[in-house]
């Protein structure tokens, strides 16, 4: 079964090249679980879990804090105080409905929380609590916000919820045709959702779509250019058709590499895709040399504190090129390394965790067997 390296990294270049784009952020969440309080006081609002206050919860509370002092948009202050002194009488559920009241009359402000909220713990690798977080603020919306149903979209993708991602990702799209901008939001929407549709013949037709608009906007050399090139040559290449896919990839590292320089953790995603072409196709020593030179940048930015999205699948991937290729002891410190950085990130399970864990056990019971 041929293994795909998600586009994570890329992606999340993409997005950050968009932020501006959509309407600043001021506000945090305010709904929590039955076991939260809140402490509430001149509409800045600090959330406490009941159960484990911790440090780390302390600093996000702060910083929510801070970002609830920027805005001038406030909940009614009589509501406020009536919260606060049912919380004072450890009454958290019923401090919990006034607010959910309250949220009711000022949605706005709740569907930007929420956002936030995802947003933070999507950073922190806890994407089911993300992901619920941005479905919230898609609801509360009624699916007219473009960035929350990017948002909402793409994670219910990394997370396996299909039929949630292309719903809010189709009607991403369809609001950006909408504002008959041929601009780089709409390049972006296609993109996510030609991401969706995987090696279906319609992803074929968003990514080019989405080039020409990138190519128009920003240039046949720009990195955001050489990312959706990346991703219509991993098209290619889970298509097999190796004509397609290689020029495609050669021409995605050249513009990368004049743009980013040679050692980017960009770079070491399009390597190891790239690698996989090779591999598939039987060219063993050229797959060797891009697995190689993948890991070494992604090392290297670990080292220096840099993100490398995507080392773990990475790791994954050069684990099961050893595998094939009987390098056994090699393969097994590779998924180890995947594992333990998966794990990192995703403290709560993910599906690649699953999908490394299935693969080095096969490759135990190999080793055991020799």
């Amino acid at each position: 079964m041929k293994s795909k390296i998600t586009a994570l990294s890329l992606t999340g270049l993409l997005s950050v090249s968009h932020a501006s784009a959509e309407p600043p952020v001021s506000h945090q969440s305010l709904v929590g679980d039955k076991s939260s309080a809140y402490n509430l006081e001149h509409g800045n609002v600090t959330v406490y879990n009941c159960k484990d206050c911790c440090t780390d919860e302390k600093k996000r509370c702060d910083s929510i804090a801070e970002k609830l002092k920027a805005t001038s948009e406030q909940l009614p202050k009589s509501l406020l105080k009536r919260a606060q002194r049912l919380i004072e009488k450890n009454r958290n559920d019923d401090a919990k409905k006034v607010l959910d009241r309250s949220v009711k009359n000022h949605s706005s402000f709740i569907e930007e929380t929420l956002w936030l909220q995802g947003d933070y713990d999507e950073k922190r690798g806890k994407g089911k609590e993300a992901l619920m977080s941005y479905k919230k603020a898609v609801v509360l919306n009624e699916e007219k916000n473009p960035k929350y149903l990017m948002s909402a979209g793409k994670m219910a993708r990394d997370y396996g919820a299909y039929e949630e991602a292309e719903k809010w990702l189709e009607k991403l799209l369809q609001i950006r045709l909408a504002e008959k901008k041929n601009d780089l939001n709409l390049a972006a929407a296609r993109r996510e959702l030609a991401v969706l549709y995987d090696d279906q013949a319609k992803a074929e037709k968003l990514y080019q779509e989405a080039l020409e608009i990138y190519e128009k906007e920003s240039g046949v050399n720009s990195k955001y250019y050489a990312a959706v090139l990346h991703d219509l040559a991993d098209y290619y290449r889970r298509k097999n058709d190796y004509l397609k896919a290689e020029p495609l990839f050669e021409q995605c590292l050249n513009i990368m590499e004049k743009t980013l320089g040679n050692n980017d953790p960009d770079i070491a995603h399009v390597l190891a895709n790239f690698a996989l072409l090779q591999k598939e196709n039987g060219k063993i020593e050229e797959a060797d040399q891009l697995f190689s030179r993948s890991l070494r940048i992604c090392d290297a930015a670990s080292v220096l504190g840099t993100d490398c999205d995507d080392i773990g699948m990475i790791k994954n991937d050069v684990a099961e090129f050893y595998e094939s290729q009987k390098r056994y002891k090699e393969a097994e410190q590779r998924y180890e390394e995947a594992l333990f950085m998966l794990k990192a990130k995703f403290p709560n399970g993910h599906q690649q965790i699953n999908q490394v864990q299935v693969n080095y056990d096969r490759l135990k019971q190999k080793m055991a067997e020799q």
